[in-house]
C-alpha cells in the first residue's frame, strides 16, 4: 500500500484563501518519489439579501420617526448595511444582536412632498468584512395628502337684522381622511361673524354628533 505524508500553507488575500497541498510518497525499492501540489481556492462569497427588493405606503404626512421594513442578508460572517446613498428622510440600523437583519426607519423630522416625488428609491447595499457586498432596491411610495371636504356647502340661511347676542346660525360638516385635527377660518375675515369649535370638539365630523363640529356665530 502507498503511504503519503502531506504537507501544507495557507495564504489570506483580499477575497480568498489559497492552500497549497505538498503531496509526497515515500520513497520506492529504487529511491523514486512524486511530488505533485494541489490548490484548494476558498472563496468569500458576497452576502445575499434575501427579502428585496420590496416596498411599502407612507403617508406623505409623515414627520416622525417610523417603522417600514427588516432585510434580511445572508453570509458566513458579519455584514453592514447601509442605504447608498444616504437619505436624510431614512435610517437602516441592525436589528439585534444579529447582523443577519437590519430595520429601515424614517427618521424624525422626516420631509416629503407628493408633488415632487410619488416614490422613494433607497439603494440598500450590505457588505462583508472581505469587501464583498449585495445591493436591492426598497421602495417607499407616498400616499397624497387629500384636501378637507366640506359637505354642507354652499348654503344659505337667514338672521334676523335685529340680532345683537352670541347665536349658532350654522353647522359645518367638514371630513378629513388624512388627519384628526382640523382648523377652519373665514378666506375673508369678518367682524359680524365667528368659528369656532363646539365645546369637547376635537375634530369636523358628521354633523349628528354636536360635539365634533365646527359652527358659526353671529355676534361679538
Amino acid at each position: 500500500m502507498e503511504q503519503f505524508h502531506t504537507q501544507f500553507s495557507t495564504s489570506i488575500q483580499k477575497e480568498l484563501v489559497v492552500v497549497v497541498l505538498d503531496c509526497r510518497s515515500r520513497p520506492d525499492a529504487c529511491g523514486n518519489t512524486a511530488t505533485e501540489d494541489l490548490t484548494v481556492v476558498v472563496e468569500n462569497i458576497a452576502p445575499v439579501i434575501q427579502n428585496l427588493p420590496n416596498s411599502t405606503s407612507l403617508h406623505e404626512n409623515t414627520v416622525t420617526s417610523e417603522y417600514l421594513y427588516t432585510v434580511s442578508v445572508v453570509d458566513y460572517g458579519p455584514v453592514t448595511c447601509a442605504i447608498n446613498p444616504a437619505s436624510s428622510n431614512f435610517l437602516i440600523r441592525q436589528a439585534g444582536a444579529s447582523s443577519a437583519y437590519w430595520d429601515i426607519y424614517t427618521v424624525s423630522g422626516c420631509d416629503f412632498n407628493y408633488a415632487t416625488g410619488a416614490s422613494i428609491a433607497l439603494n440598500v447595499k450590505c457588505t462583508d468584512t472581505g469587501g464583498k457586498s449585495d445591493t436591492e432596491t426598497f421602495t417607499v411610495n407616498l400616499i397624497q395628502n387629500e384636501p378637507p371636504i366640506i359637505h354642507n356647502l354652499p348654503n344659505s340661511t337667514s338672521v334676523h337684522e335685529d340680532t345683537d347676542v352670541e347665536t349658532l346660525i350654522y353647522v359645518l360638516n367638514v371630513t378629513d381622511a388624512d388627519s384628526p385635527s382640523l382648523t377652519c377660518v373665514f378666506v375673508t375675515a369678518s367682524t359680524l361673524f365667528r368659528l369656532r369649535m363646539v365645546t369637547g370638539g376635537t375634530r369636523c365630523c358628521d354633523d349628528d354628533d354636536d360635539d365634533e363640529n365646527i359652527i358659526i356665530i353671529i355676534g361679538q
